[in-house]
C-alpha cells in the first residue's frame, strides 16, 4: 500500500550527545521523514551550534558560506530526488543521493530499480518480466556493465538477431519494451538526453507478433454449456470456473481469485481491475448482473458466504505472500486450461478453449449481438475506447468468412 504522506528533506544538526569531546563541534545530518519516520545520515561536516544557526538564519562569509552553499545544494538535491520517486523508495533514494553520476548511467541499476518498485507493490508478474529482461541482457553483454550511451540502435538489432536464435518475436518485444521504459525514465531524470533515443520510426522498432485471436462462436459454446463432465470432479471445476469468467464480463483468473463476498450484492458483482488498478487514478468499477448461473456456480464452489471478508472462491486465503498468491493462480489458471483443452477435444472445438478465449468470447459475442462498442468498452473495464477497438479487431474471422463466401452469390 503507497502510503498518502510525501518525503520530505532537511539539513539538521545531530543532537547535542553526539558533540565532539575534542572541538565540540556537533556533526551535520541530513534528515528524511516519510511517514512520520525519520531517517538520518550522517554528513562529512561538523560545525559550532551557533555556526550552524548563523549558516541557515544569518549573513555568513568565507568558509560558512562556503559550507552554506554545499548544505543547501545536497538538501536540494534531496528533495529532487524524494519528488521523482513515485513510489517512495529509501533504497532508490539512497543510491541516487550517494552514488556517483556515473553509476547512474548504468542499465542495470535502473532496471533494478523497476525490479524493487514492482516488489514493494506487490506486482510480481511485473517483477519477474523486469528480472528476466535484466537476466537476458547480461547474457548477451557477457555480464559488463552497459551504459544508456551503448544503447544505440546497432546494439538493439544485434541484441534481436542474439535472441532470435532460440526466443520468438513476443519475448524479445516484452524484454525490449523493459529497456524503453527505463530508458525513457533516464531522460526524465537528465541521465540522457533525447537525442540519444534510439527507439521509434526510423530509429529502431520494437518487434512484434500479431495475435490472432479467435473466440469461441455461439454454438461452441453451446456445447461447453451443455457438456456433462462427472458431478463434483475437477473436470466440471474447470467448466464451471470457465463459465463463470465468460458469463462475469470476462473477468481474469487474478480478479476471480481476488473477489470476496463484500464485492456481491443481492444483484450484481463489483470490481476494480487488478490489471489497472495501480495505473489509473480514477479507476472504472467493472459492475457484472448476478445471473442464476452464476449464483449456481458460487453456490457450487463458493466459500462461506456469511463474512463479506471471505474469498469467494477457494483460492486465495488471507496471510499469504505476493509470491504465495502468485503462485496459487498461476495453478488456478493452469489447471482450468489443462481440463478445458480436454473437454475442447470431447466436445469437437478446434480451437484453443484457455481462461483468455473466455473473455475474448465474452467481447465477441457482445459485438455480434449488435452491442455498442462503448458497452463492450464499459463492460470489460477498458479505460479508453481504443483499447476495446484494437481488442476486437482480430476476433471476427467466421463474419469475414462468411462475407467472403458470398462473393460468388452472384
Amino acid at each position: 500500500m503507497i502510503s498518502r504522506y510525501k518525503a520530505t528533506a532537511k539539513i539538521v544538526l545531530a543532537h547535542k550527545s553526539r558533540k565532539s569531546k575534542i572541538d565540540g563541534k556537533q556533526p551535520v545530518q541530513l534528515r528524511i521523514i516519510y511517514n512520520r519516520r525519520p531517517k538520518y545520515y550522517t554528513l562529512p561536516y561538523s560545525v559550532y551550534e551557533e555556526d550552524f544557526n548563523k549558516i541557515f538564519n544569518g549573513q555568513v562569509r568565507g568558509d560558512l558560506h562556503d559550507l552554506r552553499i554545499r548544505l543547501l545544494d545536497i538538501e536540494g538535491k534531496a528533495n529532487d530526488i524524494l519528488k521523482s520517486l513515485d513510489p517512495f523508495s529509501l533504497t532508490q533514494f539512497e543510491t541516487r543521493l550517494f552514488r556517483p553520476r556515473a553509476d547512474h548511467n548504468n542499465v542495470y541499476r535502473y532496471l533494478q530499480e523497476q525490479i524493487d518498485q514492482a516488489r514493494d507493490a506487490e506486482r510480481i508478474s511485473s517483477k519477474g518480466m523486469s528480472e528476466c529482461s535484466m537476466n537476458s541482457f547480461k547474457a548477451f553483454n557477457k555480464s559488463q556493465s552497459v551504459t544508456f550511451d551503448d544503447i544505440t540502435v546497432e546494439w538493439l538489432k544485434a541484441y534481436e538477431r542474439y535472441m532470435l536464435r532460440s526466443n520468438s518475436p513476443t519475448t524479445i518485444g516484452m524484454y525490449l519494451r523493459c529497456l524503453r521504459a527505463v530508458f525513457n525514465k533516464a531522460i526524465r531524470d537528465g541521465i540522457v538526453t533525447r537525442d540519444q533515443y534510439p527507439f521509434g520510426k526510423g530509429k529502431y522498432e520494437i518487434p512484434t507478433s500479431r495475435n490472432f485471436k479467435k473466440a469461441l462462436d455461439k454454438e461452441e459454446i453451446k456445447r461447453i454449456i451443455e457438456y456433462q463432465p462427472e458431478p463434483g470432479s475437477r473436470e466440471e471445476w474447470a467448466r464451471d470456473m470457465w463459465l463463470f469468467s465468460y458469463l462475469c464480463n470476462g473477468i481474469n483468473t487474478k480478479d476471480t481469485a481476488n473477489l470476496k463476498f463484500k464485492d456481491l450484492d443481492s444483484e450484481s458483482i463489483t470490481f476494480i481491475r487488478s490489471k489497472t488498478s495501480s495505473t489509473r487514478k480514477q479507476q472504472r468499477p467493472v459492475v457484472v448482473p448476478l445471473t442464476d448461473r452464476v449464483i449456481e456456480i458460487i453456490k457450487r464452489w463458493g466459500n462461506d458466504p456469511s463474512r463479506s471478508g471471505n474469498y469467494v472462491f477457494n483460492i486465495l486465503k488471507p496471510g499469504l505472500r505476493p509470491e504465495q498468491s502468485h503462485n496459487r493462480i498461476h495453478d488456478f489458471y493452469s489447471e482450468i486450461n489443462f481440463h478445458m483443452k480436454a473437454i475442447a477435444g470431447k466436445t469437437g472445438i478446434n480451437k484453443p478453449v484457455t481462461t483468455y478465449t473466455a473473455r475474448h468470447s465474452f467481447a465477441t459475442v457482445l459485438k455480434r449481438n449488435g452491442a455498442s462498442l462503448e458497452f463492450i468498452s464499459e463492460s470489460l473495464g477498458h479505460s479508453d475506447i481504443r483499447t476495446t477497438e484494437s481488442y476486437l479487431a482480430s476476433f471476427d474471422y467466421s463474419t469475414k468468412k462468411e462475407w467472403a463466401e458470398r462473393l460468388l452469390d452472384l
